[in-house]
């Protein structure tokens, strides 16, 4: 019961993430979205770093692992962004459902046993990326580029395995503050302070902007974005710690989800066959799930 909980905690808070960033980005760019949202996660997250006490003590290596799962994370986030502002989130979110497939893929090439039949799993997923790229669209958004969009989102879908299986390397010696803490931490020194000091010297030329009016409409989506991706990520570690497949499965229902929620909040139709490929990229995650779970 736990992990079902949980499981579809996740994907209801991951739903309203990608929602929330599709619109934060037609407001301000992909890189400001992600550094606010993960400036604003870090102080969320600040508290409970400092309950937790001093960060722990690793290998070098580990701190190499902790690094990479932060910026694959930073990276995924930043692609996906860019894709919501060529796409529609319903398709995009789909593709980058597909983490948890390349994170199955870099353990395999690391040792890790995988079923037989998970190869073919994978190759039914590619499947129905391919005919949700090539399938016709019936009702296009304004400035939408279909295979720009899908080619960030498998783009996005690698970071973010990469990023998975970083987090899942340092899981049981890590608390998890600090491993949240990762991809707040990279957000803000690669992105967040450079765009400070673009902001800071634009200001002392007196070069008149926008940004602020454009903030404030993007405001209330970044600052659910902040919560949505902390509090999604705790979920999720807590259902697996019950079981591990079932929170998998509910958890990329995120995917499905998000695309009925475009369509009834943002009138984002998707055409037949790209459903056709949508269901089938989904299945073949939930698959997967159950095969590794």
């Amino acid at each position: 019961m736990i992990s079902i909980v949980f499981g579809l905690a996740t994907a209801t808070l991951f739903s309203v993430s990608s929602l929330a960033a599709s619109r934060a980005v037609r407001s301000i760019s992909s890189p400001a979205t992600v550094a606010w949202a993960m400036t604003f996660g870090g102080l969320i997250l600040l508290p409970w770093l400092i309950i937790s006490g001093p960060p722990p003590q690793f290998a070098l290596v580990d701190f190499a692992w902790w690094c990479a799962a932060g910026a694959g994370n930073i990276i995924g986030l930043l692609l996906a962004y860019v894709a919501f502002r060529h796409g529609k989130v319903g398709l995009i979110t789909a593709i980058v459902s597909t983490e948890g497939a390349i994170a199955a893929v870099i353990a395999v090439a690391f040792g890790e046993g995988l079923l037989p039949i998970a190869g073919i799993i994978l190759l039914i997923i590619m499947v129905g990326i391919v005919l949700a790229a090539l399938a016709p669209d019936p009702a296009p958004i304004a400035h939408e580029r279909p295979a720009l969009a899908v080619g960030l989102g498998v783009l996005a879908s690698g970071a973010f395995g990469v990023s998975l299986f970083a987090f899942g390397h340092l899981s049981d010696s890590m608390p998890m503050p600090w491993l949240l803490m990762s991809t707040r931490v990279i957000g803000v020194v690669i992105i967040a302070l450079p765009m400070l000091v673009l902001f800071l010297v634009r200001r002392e030329r007196s070069e008149r902007s926008d940004a602020p009016a454009r903030f404030r409409k993007a405001l209330p989506y970044v600052l659910t974005i902040s919560v949505a991706e902390v509090v999604g990520f705790v979920c999720f570690t807590l259902g697996t710690r019950d079981a591990i497949a079932v929170t998998s499965v509910l958890a990329s229902m995120y995917a499905p989800l998000t695309a009925v929620a475009a369509y009834l909040l943002f009138k984002e139709r998707l055409g037949r066959w790209q459903i056709v490929g949508v269901v089938i990229v989904v299945t073949g995650v939930i698959g997967l799930s159950l095969a590794r779970g």
